[in-house]
């Protein structure tokens, strides 16, 4: 929360109802009251500058909420503060604000914690959870963001899906109804409404649609978060691809007819009245390929020769990262000095790998480092767009939070823990049958972990760490999609290995690689 809010509100600008420390003349209900009688809620949280969470009246009694207690959650503690003897007429708002200053309504400084702290360590980075209580301990109401867990509440407050972290300048709120029906889906981003009827304007969140190929039907969703649904979407400058349709409900439909980036801008109306708008540029990419993987395996190299020399050189001459299966090859470097190994075919190319070259393949193997300019490279070759159409990828690399956007993260089920750390990991243990452990050379530094708790049962741990983090940690992973690939029913997989590969034994990486590829991604 921008702290100009706050003071804009101590100061009356913005107009709120019926908040009051005296005894109101409507009828009222206290903090003893059976819960299901009270209908204040969570209305928004800000986790900015100050930390701020909004409760309003959405019933028609007062309600006293003298020695309620607001509980905090976020990645360092659970805090419980207590509200002090104040008022709630119906259609009121109050402020909980941390902060020890004195208050006046309608903002309360929450003051210290039972814990002794006066200061909520949420941010637009971490997960978090806020719940509000009555005197006796009744549930009242709960909202948790991203995949924060430490805070239990009962499914009859609190359920559903993960709410998405919020972004910067963005709160978490209800619609302009102040809509509860106890779950995630209640929970929408917000042009902050701190204090007033959560009349934000909407929030267009998906700008940049999916990419995709000539020749196929096409659909993709722009997706708004409004407090006043349905919203109305139009095409006001720019032209949509040829062959696509923008719909009025926001979907971009149709069978595209010409290759390349194009953009154009949207307008989104809401159904307040006046309607509020909001504008963005949409994007899509569209690709001239064809989907055949009826090739064996890619190999793409982007490990820098110049830089890692003798190990590189060394993994490649002794067939470490495919072992005795049959390859084409890719460089997103160019050529090394004195050439390539000789176990390496010549390259078919440099640079980033197009569309129409990985579709041609069954299994991708990308060898990255994230050093000396191959994570642009990577990032300009679209290889989960490959993966979401059906091919399978074994993704070798340290730094691999940098390799996977977060949408690829919740593909895979991880969840990352310790990373980019420059203490060298000391092992690589299998923890799944027909795999073996793999040794660790000196020095296999800056090497991202997960947890070993994976989020879906599609995902399986396949190697731990077991000595140099506080507790274990995953090193790889494999996700097999029951739905398979878009153009595949057996593709869409993917193997994550995270650590330097080319500072392992190169033997057990190998018959690893093998048992990968033939008995994961059934590649002979």
């Amino acid at each position: 929360m921008r702290k100009i809010v706050l003071l804009l509100i101590l100061s009356g600008v913005l107009e709120l109802n019926g908040c009051s420390s005296e005894n109101p003349t409507a009828p009222q209900l206290t903090g003893n009251n059976a819960v299901s009688s009270i209908k204040v809620v969570i209305n928004e949280v800000d986790v900015g500058v100050p930390d701020v969470v909004e409760i309003y009246n959405a019933g028609t009694d007062s309600v006293n909420i003298s020695g309620w207690t607001l509980q905090t959650g976020d990645d360092i503690a659970i805090l419980n503060f207590t509200l002090p003897a104040k008022t709630i007429k119906p259609g009121g708002y109050f402020i909980l604000s941390e902060g020890t200053s004195a208050f006046s309504d309608p903002v309360i400084y929450l003051g210290y914690s039972a814990e002794g702290k006066s200061n909520i360590d949420w941010s637009y980075t971490t997960s978090g959870a806020v719940v509000l209580k009555t005197g006796s301990g009744e549930y009242v109401d709960c909202i948790k963001w991203g995949d924060y867990s430490s805070l239990s509440v009962p499914l009859s407050v609190w359920s559903g899906t993960l709410v998405d972290l919020p972004e910067a300048q963005f709160t978490l709120g209800r619609d302009i109804n102040s809509t509860d029906t106890n779950t995630s889906s209640d929970i929408i981003p917000l042009i902050g409404t701190i204090g007033r009827r959560n009349n934000s304007h909407p929030i267009i969140q998906k700008t940049e649609l999916k990419g995709y190929i000539l020749g196929h039907q096409y659909q993709d969703f722009i997706t708004v978060a409004s407090p006043a649904q349905p919203v109305e979407y139009s095409v006001v400058s720019g032209s949509v691809p040829p062959g696509l349709t923008l719909r009025s409900d926001g979907y971009l439909q149709g069978i595209a007819a010409t290759a390349g980036d194009f953009s154009f801008n949207v307008r989104v109306l809401d159904s307040q009245t006046p309607s509020k708008p909001a504008f963005a540029t949409i994007g899509v990419k569209l690709y001239d390929a064809t989907v055949t993987f009826q090739k064996n395996i890619l190999l793409v190299n982007g490990v820098s020769w110049s830089t890692y020399g003798s190990e590189i050189r060394t993994a490649y001459a002794e067939r470490a990262f495919w072992g005795s299966m049959t390859i084409d090859f890719w460089d997103v470097f160019d050529t090394p000095s004195g050439g390539y190994p000789a176990t390496l075919p010549p390259p078919l190319g440099h640079g980033a790998v197009p569309l129409n070259i990985l579709t041609e393949y069954s299994a991708v193997i990308w060898v990255g480092n994230n050093y000396d300019g191959d994570l642009p490279l990577w990032n300009s070759s679209p290889v989960f767009l490959y993966v979401k159409f059906g091919g399978n990828l074994l993704l070798m690399t340290r730094e691999a939070k940098s390799f996977i956007s977060e949408e690829f993260r919740q593909y895979l089920g991880i969840t990352w823990a310790d990373v980019a750390s420059s203490t060298a990991i000391k092992n690589c243990i299998s923890v799944y049958t027909g795999l073996t452990s793999i040794s660790v050379n000196a020095n296999n530094t800056y090497v991202d972990v997960f947890l070993t708790t994976l989020a879906t049962t599609e995902s399986k741990l396949l190697y731990k760490e077991t000595q140099t983090f506080s507790g274990e940690r995953g090193l790889g992973v494999w996700k097999r999609p029951s739905a398979g690939g878009e153009f595949r029913q057996t593709g869409g997989q993917v193997v994550l290995l995270g650590f330097r590969p080319y500072r392992v034994s190169t033997q057990n990486l190998k018959t690893n690689v093998e048992y990968i590829l033939h008995t994961f991604f059934g590649v002979q």
